[in-house]
């Protein structure tokens, strides 16, 4: 039996945030990076039931919501860390120099604005920061900061194919006269593409709030304004974009079309975080179909759970579900299902809505609507 003490205990602690991402179908490749003499290849993983399923990086996805909340004018002055484009490269190869005059390739290059800290910098305190700088970590409070969120690969929804796999295309050669010439030669450049969607999961840490120093004796406008800075993480991450970089110049919007958030004092999300599956023609859909049995018999807290996007609007359950939370009836057969305690989740016809709903739960901001 729970305490009172224990109670209050929990009620006072923040909340954390587990979610799984689905994006919409669509081509991917990979325009540079990885290669196999001139094919550019895909990552791939083998899986338990021996198929082999395309690949994403966390690091990847981390990346690019780095680079989409320093476009965020809320958070202008409150990023530290920046990626430097097109580095001048002035380091020749100390001992190659001498005989050939060869200099080091362009490297993966940021510049940060000022010291670590995650009372001042956005990015060092959702993404962490290392700081192993012989000269200047005597200089600083934290030497390392862990990051409030937590990103795994994306995954192919669908396993690679063994055929119809890969589309060519020639890159030009500049001719003599050019302004410049990348290449004296015209070249056959072999991509390989995967036509699926990604599942990816999250999750967000808002206890590691409390742990930073002097965190109960900030005002409370200042522990707003982190609370905020991860509103605005999430909001990035429902309209993610550009993931990849130059290395995937072919369009593909990882924003959600489906989405499942947890909102929870418990330490682990406690549901299938790859639970998407792809759709068998004249099959039902059984993505994330243990989690709604689950739901639907109580065997999860219903009201942790925030679904959104097209598996709200199209499994005839939560369809049911969500009709019956806004006193709708259709009389079709969705009404007549036994729902158990679905009508207890939240849930949302877009995933942006979910989203949102989760934001002012946690209270981490105020709601957005559509305009």
């Amino acid at each position: 039996m729970t305490t009172e003490q224990e109670v209050k205990n929990i009620e006072g602690k923040f909340k954390n945030i587990f979610g799984t991402v689905l994006t919409n179908v669509a081509p991917a490749s990979n325009y540079r990076g990885e290669t196999q003499n001139n094919r550019a290849v895909l990552q791939k993983l083998s899986f338990p039931n021996k198929e082999q399923y395309t690949l994403v990086s966390a690091e990847a996805i981390r990346s690019r919501l780095r680079e989409m909340l320093r476009d965020d004018d809320l958070l202008k002055g409150k990023l530290n860390r920046s990626r430097v484009i097109n580095p001048k490269v002035t380091n020749p190869k100390a001992k190659e120099a001498e005989a050939t005059g060869e200099e080091e390739k362009d490297q993966i290059t940021v510049k940060f604005d000022a010291l670590p800290d995650r009372d001042r910098f956005a990015d060092d305190l959702l993404f962490g920061f290392l700081m192993i700088d012989e000269k200047k970590k005597k200089e600083v409070l934290e030497k390392q900061g862990d990051s409030i969120l937590r990103v795994n690969y994306a995954v192919s929804l669908e396993p690679f194919p063994r055929y119809n796999t890969h589309t060519m295309h020639q890159s030009p050669k500049a001719s003599e006269d050019s302004a410049y010439r990348n290449a004296k030669k015209s070249a056959l450049i072999e991509r390989e593409v995967h036509v699926t969607a990604f599942q990816y999961p999250f999750g967000l840490n808002l206890n590691d709030l409390r742990h930073l120093p002097g965190w109960d004796s900030f005002p409370e406008e200042n522990k707003q304004e982190k609370k905020r800075w991860i509103a605005l993480l999430l909001r990035a991450i429902g309209e993610l974009n550009g993931v990849g970089g130059n290395h995937a110049r072919t369009m593909y919007p990882f924003a959600p079309v489906s989405i499942v958030l947890r909102l929870t004092t418990r330490r682990a999300p406690e549901f299938d975080i790859y639970g998407f599956r792809p759709k068998q023609d004249n099959k039902p859909d059984e993505s994330q179909q243990e989690l709604i049995q689950m739901l639907k018999e109580g065997l999860l807290p219903p009201t942790d759970f925030y679904l959104g996007g097209r598996i709200v609007r199209e499994h005839p359950a939560l369809r049911a579900a969500l009709a019956k939370k806004k006193g709708e009836t259709s009389h079709t057969a969705d009404d007549a299902q036994d729902l158990g305690q679905l009508t207890e989740v939240h849930l949302f016809e877009t995933s942006d809505a979910a989203i949102e709903a989760v934001i002012a739960e946690a209270k981490l901001d105020a709601a957005r609507t559509n305009s």
